[in-house]
């Protein structure tokens, strides 16, 4: 099994030679997509489903075919039983747009900086104890009109380090499970 460090420089390497890489071929098909969607997260520390919001942008700067290459960046916020979570992602991104169809199934890796806090009437931990975050997340989009999709589901698995701000605790896996809207530019 790999540790999660090598994991972390593996998608961060990954990252930056595709940002290199595609900003060198400059290409003409390069798709941007904007995207909200509505979603839950569980935190098995706290036992705690919280509910918010992911936003974000993708850009599709690599297509062959019928598949696209690129980048995504997102943030999310959400509450759940007197505590709060939120995110900051950026990885790489694979996209696959079968002929005649109008569905678009995407997976990516992605590296960012998370945490949660305790949002309750206790005077202990009030403040956001921001972790290193990994992981896979993966999705359809179904294209309803030109350059609008309806994202029918998509799914996170992300590990939360145990390290915070020096201190030790254990990693956490986080499950996200959540649906939206795409708005793609021309």
């Amino acid at each position: 099994m790999l540790r999660p460090r090598t994991v972390i420089r593996r998608i961060a390497s990954f990252s930056i030679f595709f940002t290199l890489f595609a900003a060198t071929i400059g290409s003409a098909k390069a798709q941007i997509g904007i995207y909200g969607e509505f979603n839950a997260t569980h935190d098995p520390t706290t036992a705690v489903w919280y509910k918010g919001f992911t936003g974000g942008v993708y850009d599709n700067l690599l297509h062959v075919g019928p598949v696209g290459i690129g980048l995504d960046l997102r943030g999310a916020y959400a509450t759940g039983n007197q505590y709060g979570y939120r995110n900051f992602l950026i990885g790489p991104r694979f996209e696959v747009k079968p002929p005649l169809l109008p569905i678009k199934p995407y997976i990516q890796a992605s590296v960012g900086a998370g945490g949660n806090e305790y949002n309750g009437n206790s005077r202990l931990q009030t403040h956001y104890s921001t972790k290193l975050q990994y992981g896979f997340i993966g999705g359809l989009d179904y294209t309803l009109i030109p350059r609008v999709d309806l994202r029918v589901a998509e799914v996170e698995y992300l590990r939360m380090s145990a390290i915070s701000n020096g201190s030790s605790s254990p990693a956490i896996n986080l499950v996200t499970v959540g649906a939206g809207v795409v708005l793609r530019l021309p």
